[in-house]
């Protein structure tokens, strides 16, 4: 593989992490304003792919750091769904 293409998915790869870190401000944002269930789809509609495909451009390049941020931007998912759910349930008690 030469430099030029390993530089091109390096940078597909964080642009993966960024657009999926990117994904969760319409839930922080605009939470009053639509609702969270179309949100939340959309999180996951566009936050686990990207992930997925910028784990594989990291293990292509063998970037550790790149590897490492898209398995934590893969399993965020699930981490801040619970922590939304347990949110709301203290707001509510």
């Amino acid at each position: 593989m030469n430099k030029r293409s390993k530089k091109t998915l390096k940078i597909m790869s964080a642009s993966c992490v960024f657009l999926s870190i990117f994904s969760y401000l319409p839930n922080t944002v605009f939470q009053d304003l639509v609702s969270t269930t179309s949100l939340l789809l959309l999180l996951f509609i566009i936050s686990i792919p990207l992930s997925v495909l910028g784990f594989c451009f990291a293990m292509a390049i063998k970037s550790r750091v790149l590897v490492v941020a898209n398995i934590i931007m893969f399993f965020s998912i699930p981490l801040v769904m619970y922590s939304m759910y347990i949110w709301e349930w203290m707001e509510s008690v």
